[in-house]
């Protein structure tokens, strides 16, 4: 045989041993046959075959920092790696992020907002079930759900959680989410949690005092203006501490 052929046989006896077609004895009967000594079969079979067959049982190790006496299963309470990264293992999700970032499906087959996005509509698989054969339903959801929501939510994720005013279920496998937010995308929710924005036209002597106000109640007070603009506006640092003698006053200018 030439040498294309006699590759494209052994490439076929590679690929009939990895699909568990032939055993390792028929293997090596088939490569001596096409031209290879023993000791070469028996190789070929250990760094071709066995080794990236896959094959089940066997035992699958991996360090993670951060693991503490006091982790626990209580997603409410979830704060090291060590535990975020045991939920990934034992937990699933409404939705699974795909290799190119989008979302996908996972407990929930598809999902749709209201044109204002302040209603969110969960279309939850109906073949999902617990590990005692139990049907996951929107109940489950729910549960979850609102287990960190709440004034005395532990949650790392419940200030993410805190415009949402309503979670319901519609029928056994639809779960709905209303927020007081809407047009605003996860990404967008999640770098901007705990924030509240405010348009004001600091030349207004009504948006002026709404302000102070403001800053009468602040703990910290940043603004990137030029220098000379904050206190030409009657907004800067002697202004501000007679308002508030505590306040801390950051300026940051791009051009010192």
């Amino acid at each position: 045989m030439t040498r294309d052929v006699d590759q494209l046989v052994l490439d076929r006896i590679i690929a009939a041993g990895r699909q568990r077609g032939i055993t390792r004895r028929s293997f090596v009967a088939h490569a001596t046959a096409a031209g290879l000594t023993v000791p070469a079969a028996t190789g070929l079979w250990t760094s071709k075959v066995s080794a990236s067959t896959p094959s089940q049982g066997g035992k699958f190790r991996v360090a993670v920092q951060d693991a503490n006496t006091s982790d626990t299963h209580d997603p409410g309470q979830y704060l090291s790696v060590f535990m975020i990264q045991l939920a990934h293992c034992s937990r699933s999700y409404l939705c699974a992020i795909e290799p190119d970032g989008s979302l996908g499906p996972d407990m929930a087959d598809s999902w749709s907002a209201s044109p204002d996005a302040k209603v969110w509509t969960f279309e939850l698989n109906q073949n999902a079930s617990f590990h005692d054969g139990r049907k996951f339903t929107s109940k489950d959801a729910l549960a979850s759900i609102r287990h960190h929501l709440g004034e005395d939510s532990t949650s790392a994720a419940a200030s993410l959680l805190s415009n949402v005013v309503d979670v319901r279920a519609d029928g056994d496998f639809t779960r709905q989410l209303a927020t007081r937010r809407g047009g605003h995308s996860a990404s967008y929710l999640n770098n901007n949690r705990n924030k509240r924005s405010i348009v004001l036209d600091l030349k207004d002597q009504a948006d002026q005092a709404a302000l102070k106000a403001l800053v009468a109640t602040a703990d910290v007070f940043i603004q990137n203006f030029r220098p000379g603009v904050a206190d030409r506006l009657g907004l800067g640092y002697e202004t501000q501490r007679a308002l508030k003698p505590r306040l801390v006053h950051m300026t940051i200018a791009g051009f010192g």
